[in-house]
Protein backbone atom coordinates (compact mmCIF):
# COMPACT_ATOMS: atom_id res chain seq x y z
CA UNK A 1 0.00 0.00 0.00
CA UNK A 2 1.48 3.41 -0.60
CA UNK A 3 1.97 5.93 1.42
CA UNK A 4 -0.86 8.10 0.38
CA UNK A 5 -2.76 5.45 0.08
CA UNK A 6 -1.94 4.42 4.16
CA UNK A 7 -2.54 8.38 4.79
CA UNK A 8 -6.01 8.71 3.40
CA UNK A 9 -6.90 5.58 5.33
CA UNK A 10 -5.82 6.66 8.31
CA UNK A 11 -7.62 10.14 8.16
CA UNK A 12 -10.95 8.68 7.19
CA UNK A 13 -10.54 5.90 10.21
CA UNK A 14 -9.62 9.26 12.17
CA UNK A 15 -12.24 11.25 11.23
CA UNK A 16 -15.26 8.47 11.66
CA UNK A 17 -13.95 8.28 15.10
CA UNK A 18 -13.90 11.38 15.88
CA UNK A 19 -17.45 11.97 14.40
CA UNK A 20 -18.95 8.64 16.67
CA UNK A 21 -17.05 9.40 19.79
CA UNK A 22 -18.01 12.54 19.77
CA UNK A 23 -21.26 12.72 19.77
CA UNK A 24 -20.86 9.93 22.19
CA UNK A 25 -19.12 12.22 24.76
CA UNK A 26 -21.75 14.62 24.42
CA UNK A 27 -24.35 13.00 25.28
CA UNK A 28 -22.70 11.34 27.88
CA UNK A 29 -21.88 14.76 29.17
CA UNK A 30 -25.77 16.15 28.62
CA UNK A 31 -27.01 13.05 30.29
CA UNK A 32 -25.31 13.84 33.36
CA UNK A 33 -26.11 17.69 33.82
CA UNK A 34 -29.65 19.32 34.48
CA UNK A 35 -31.64 20.86 31.77
CA UNK A 36 -30.74 23.75 30.83
CA UNK A 37 -27.23 23.26 30.66
CA UNK A 38 -27.26 19.78 28.76
CA UNK A 39 -29.58 22.28 25.68
CA UNK A 40 -26.30 24.44 25.88
CA UNK A 41 -23.64 21.69 26.16
CA UNK A 42 -25.57 19.73 22.85
CA UNK A 43 -25.95 23.04 21.07
CA UNK A 44 -22.29 24.18 21.17
CA UNK A 45 -21.49 20.54 20.59
CA UNK A 46 -23.20 20.89 16.86
CA UNK A 47 -20.99 23.78 16.41
CA UNK A 48 -18.29 22.54 16.61
CA UNK A 49 -18.48 19.17 14.85
CA UNK A 50 -19.32 19.85 11.11
CA UNK A 51 -20.94 16.81 10.72
CA UNK A 52 -23.49 17.48 12.84
CA UNK A 53 -24.03 21.25 11.77
CA UNK A 54 -24.39 20.05 8.37
CA UNK A 55 -27.09 17.87 9.68
CA UNK A 56 -28.97 19.71 11.84
CA UNK A 57 -29.06 22.68 9.27
CA UNK A 58 -30.19 20.69 6.75
CA UNK A 59 -32.80 19.14 9.08
CA UNK A 60 -34.20 22.49 10.15
CA UNK A 61 -34.07 24.00 6.60
CA UNK A 62 -36.23 21.03 5.61
CA UNK A 63 -38.84 20.44 8.56
CA UNK A 64 -38.33 23.96 10.16
CA UNK A 65 -38.73 23.99 13.47
CA UNK A 66 -40.73 20.71 13.91
CA UNK A 67 -37.19 19.19 13.21
CA UNK A 68 -36.68 18.12 16.69
CA UNK A 69 -39.55 18.78 18.62
CA UNK A 70 -38.58 20.61 21.83
CA UNK A 71 -34.81 20.56 21.32
CA UNK A 72 -35.54 22.60 18.03
CA UNK A 73 -37.23 24.70 19.78
CA UNK A 74 -34.13 25.43 22.81
CA UNK A 75 -32.04 25.33 19.53
CA UNK A 76 -33.49 28.37 17.81
CA UNK A 77 -34.42 30.14 21.19
CA UNK A 78 -30.55 30.17 21.91
CA UNK A 79 -29.59 30.70 18.33
CA UNK A 80 -32.68 33.73 18.41
CA UNK A 81 -34.34 32.26 15.66
CA UNK A 82 -34.63 30.87 12.17
CA UNK A 83 -32.03 33.12 10.62
CA UNK A 84 -29.76 33.22 13.31
CA UNK A 85 -29.50 29.61 13.89
CA UNK A 86 -29.16 29.20 9.72
CA UNK A 87 -26.11 32.14 10.05
CA UNK A 88 -24.69 30.41 12.86
CA UNK A 89 -24.49 26.60 11.81
CA UNK A 90 -22.81 28.10 8.65
CA UNK A 91 -20.39 30.13 10.21
CA UNK A 92 -19.35 27.35 12.06
CA UNK A 93 -19.11 25.33 8.51
CA UNK A 94 -17.40 28.47 6.99
CA UNK A 95 -14.70 28.19 9.74
CA UNK A 96 -14.40 24.54 9.25
CA UNK A 97 -13.46 25.13 5.57
CA UNK A 98 -11.45 27.98 5.92
CA UNK A 99 -9.13 27.12 9.03
CA UNK A 100 -7.74 23.77 7.83
CA UNK A 101 -7.65 24.89 4.15
CA UNK A 102 -5.17 28.73 5.80
CA UNK A 103 -3.17 25.95 7.82
CA UNK A 104 -2.74 23.84 4.57
CA UNK A 105 -1.48 26.94 2.21
CA UNK A 106 1.21 27.75 5.23
CA UNK A 107 2.37 24.02 5.96
CA UNK A 108 2.32 24.27 1.68
CA UNK A 109 4.55 27.59 1.57
CA UNK A 110 7.32 26.16 3.65
CA UNK A 111 7.55 22.89 2.12
CA UNK A 112 10.04 22.25 -0.25
CA UNK A 113 8.83 20.67 -2.87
Amino acid sequence: MGRRTRALAIALVVWFGAVVLFDVAALGVASLLPSGPTSRVLIVSVLVNPADAVRTGALLGIEGSGAFGAASLALLRFMKGPVGAGLLLATSLLVWMVVPALFAARRLDRADL
